[in-house]
């Protein structure tokens, strides 16, 4: 699943993350080396593409780890960590390929702010479990994305710092189902949307939206209509993904 065989990540873990903790210590002491993806086609993945035509390139989200650890909470495989060789290395503030603080899958962490902007003007049972997430306690996957976004700006006000190609991904239209405790289908839906929607307004309201063209790709596709109408993309990807990558046109 998502680069992971068998829980194991097929790109491998090095001995030690970027800040300089040993990530496995009793199991991988020395890190875990890379084994074949057996999900990866002839031509490889998107970003695997983006590499080889020297494009530069963000990931936020796709192919992290959902991580593994033994009855005693030493860790196996980390949370998180890219499983893949073509999105690592993982790091903070614009270092790396993957941004390591944007949380990965996870249906108790939100996509937007609408959940902090609601709760805080009163509205009961807004708040996620998990309601900040990274180095940076970014409060949902948008505002962790706009964090960066903004400090490539700071860098190079003309935008060129921003990469020409990003994957951001925006899983809860997903959604849960009727599951007890987490948020109806309705609420989730509704959390994507405004997240995508606080995304789309940063860049609109940004130096690079002349040149940028942004795809919004439904989740599961091909497995049945979700609240896009399923004629507007098919994908052959079973990986439960919602992606919304965005591309800096040349």
């Amino acid at each position: 699943m998502e680069g992971q065989n068998n829980g194991y990540n097929v790109g491998g873990v090095p001995a030690y993350n970027p800040d300089g903790q040993q990530i496995s210590p009793l199991y991988f002491p020395n890190g875990a080396p890379s084994i074949p993806d057996v999900t990866q086609g002839p031509g490889g993945h998107i970003w695997d593409a983006v590499h080889a035509a020297g494009v530069t390139y963000r990931n936020y989200g796709f192919f992290l780890s959902t991580g593994i650890t033994d009855s005693h909470g030493n860790v196996v495989m980390p949370d998180n960590y890219p499983d893949v060789l073509g999105n690592q290395p993982p790091g903070h503030s614009l270092q790396g390929v993957s941004d390591w603080d944007y949380r990965r899958f996870d249906s108790d962490y939100p996509d937007s702010d609408a959940s902090t902007i609601y709760t805080g003007r009163g509205a009961q049972n807004c708040t996620y479990q998990e309601p900040t997430y990274g180095k940076y306690n970014s409060t949902s996957r948008a505002a962790e994305w706009i964090r960066e976004f903004n400090l490539m700006l700071q860098q190079d006000p003309s935008g060129n710092s921003v990469p020409a190609f990003e994957t951001i991904r925006l899983p809860h239209d997903h959604t849960q189902g009727p599951t007890s405790a987490d948020f109806a289908p309705v609420a989730e839906v509704a959390d994507n949307d405004y997240g995508v929607g606080q995304i789309v307004q940063a860049i609109s309201h940004s130096v690079i939206w002349n040149s940028t063209a942004i795809f919004i790709i439904e989740d599961d596709a091909q497995d049945g209509p979700d609240h896009v109408d399923c004629h507007r993309f098919t994908n052959a990807d079973t990986n439960d993904a919602e992606a919304a990558p965005r591309r800096k046109a040349s």
